[in-house]
C-alpha cells in the first residue's frame, strides 16, 4: 500500500524518514539534481512524494513540450502528457520487492490524474525488473535507459 502526500507538513515529516534513501539515489543516479532542488520541487508540488514502508518514488506530471529529451525517446500519441518517475529507491535489503509492488499503485494514481503513460529513466540494471512489470525499454544514454509503460 502506498501513501501520497498532499499535505505539506506531513510530506516534510515523511521526507525526513525517506531522506537517506533519497540521498542514496541522488548519489547513484545521473540527473544532476541536488537535494535542495528535490526539496524545492516537492515544496512547489512539481514532484509528488509517494511512499511505502521501505520504498519511495518521486513522480511529476509532464508534457513533452517541457521535456523534449524524453519525448524524442518514444512516439507520444497522448498529446504529449506523461508521468515521470524521477527518483525511486528504498531501504537496502528489501526495497526492490516493495518498489515492484508499488508500481501498480503508482499506475493507478497516474491514471486517476488523466495520464496514460508512465516513464522512468534509470540505470540499465533496472531493465529486467521493469520489463517484467510491463515497461518497454529504449536506450537513453551510455549508462541509462528510458522505460515506458502504457497505463490505460
Amino acid at each position: 500500500m502506498i501513501t501520497v502526500f498532499d499535505d505539506f507538513d506531513e510530506c516534510l515529516k515523511e521526507y525526513e524518514r525517506v531522506r537517506p534513501w533519497v540521498l542514496n539515489t541522488l548519489w547513484y543516479e545521473n540527473s544532476g539534481m541536488t537535494e535542495r532542488e528535490v526539496m524545492a520541487a516537492i515544496g512547489s508540488r512539481r514532484l509528488i512524494l509517494i511512499t511505502s514502508e521501505n520504498a519511495y518514488a518521486l513522480v511529476s506530471f509532464c508534457h513533452s513540450d517541457d521535456h523534449s529529451g524524453f519525448a524524442s525517446a518514444f512516439n507520444l500519441e497522448d498529446e504529449g502528457k506523461f508521468a515521470l518517475m524521477h527518483l525511486v529507491g528504498g531501504r537496502m535489503n528489501g526495497a526492490l520487492r516493495e518498489i515492484t509492488d508499488l508500481i501498480p499503485d503508482v499506475e493507478n494514481y497516474v491514471r486517476g490524474h488523466g495520464y496514460s503513460r508512465l516513464v522512468a529513466v534509470g540505470r540499465k540494471g533496472w531493465k529486467r525488473v521493469l520489463e517484467a512489470n510491463g515497461f518497454k525499454t529504449e536506450p537513453h544514454n551510455e549508462l541509462e535507459n528510458t522505460y515506458t509503460k502504457e497505463v490505460l
